[in-house]
């Protein structure tokens, strides 16, 4: 059984697709730089006690991925934002792509640090702090995905509008007009004749 992906015409069902996107894209870009800044100033702040805790290496590699994250964010929202001016599909491409990408790693990284979170507490089923912070963290996580997804679709829907619009060009020959002739076998033959009555000499 099949069903067809929803096409938009309308970014939240008020403004044009195209500039809703573009709305998308720039608010996307600032918050992507925001993040990554606040997030390497708060780490240069704590990491001297981070450096010496006992999961360390957990901590410092869960930070690492972190920044990376925040650094292809950064990269790919400014491939958007360029994408979305020029209206240049293989840009729209390679972000809707990422964004797919950007959902299974974030649901992974969830997982991945919750788990370790669980493993590395002490009684942690008695832990209702630790509980409602993941809770908190699931929630939050749930929210910011379902915009992102909601985004991949109006631009899945920009990029079939752009490719519907490229397949329809009028192409005008008529600005270069060019005239042909041809010359039939009876026009040679009476010039062909007409030299030979010219080079038979009179008696």
């Amino acid at each position: 059984m099949y069903t067809d992906v929803p096409s938009f015409t309308r970014c939240c069902f008020c403004a044009p697709l195209r500039y809703g996107l573009l709305v998308w894209a720039y608010l996307k870009l600032v918050l992507s730089i925001l993040l990554l800044a606040g997030f390497l100033m708060w780490l240069s702040v704590v990491f001297f006690f981070i450096f010496f805790s006992e999961t360390a290496i957990y901590i410092l590699m869960s930070f690492i991925i972190t920044v990376m994250i925040l650094v292809f964010d950064v990269v790919f929202n400014f491939v958007f934002v360029i994408g979305i001016h020029k209206r240049h599909t293989t840009l729209l491409h390679i972000y809707f792509r990422y964004g797919i990408a950007y959902v299974v790693l974030m649901i992974t990284f969830f997982l991945v640090n919750t788990g370790f979170i669980i493993y590395f507490t002490y009684e942690p089923l008695q832990e209702v702090e630790l509980w409602r912070g993941i809770a908190v963290a699931g929630s939050a996580l749930v929210t910011i995905l379902g915009i992102h997804s909601y985004l991949l679709l109006l631009l899945r829907s920009e990029i079939r509008k752009l490719k519907d619009t490229a397949q329809f060009k009028f192409e005008n020959h008529t600005a270069d007009p060019k005239c042909y002739m041809q010359q039939t076998d009876y026009v040679s033959e009476n010039n062909k004749s007409q030299d030979d009555s010219v080079k038979t000499p009179l008696p």
